[in-house]
């Protein structure tokens, strides 16, 4: 969580609920990986993400839970 206010406007000092992370943990850590130099500072204009989808999927249609 140390990095996470650095890519996101959620704060680190408030319990958020629901969590944020709850439903999508292991897109952050992608976003972070991408991210985060090997001096341990986090640059986001320095990484890229690419999320691709099927949007037939009802997951991610509208309503879904994608």
């Amino acid at each position: 969580m140390k990095y996470v206010p650095d890519l996101f406007t959620w704060k680190s000092d408030v319990d958020h609920v629901p969590c944020p992370l709850h439903k999508n943990y292991q897109l952050v850590r992608i976003i972070l990986a991408a991210c985060k130099r090997p001096t341990g500072s986090v640059l986001p204009e320095k990484g890229h993400v690419v999320l691709i989808y099927d949007e037939r999927n009802p997951a991610f249609q509208k309503g879904g839970v994608g």
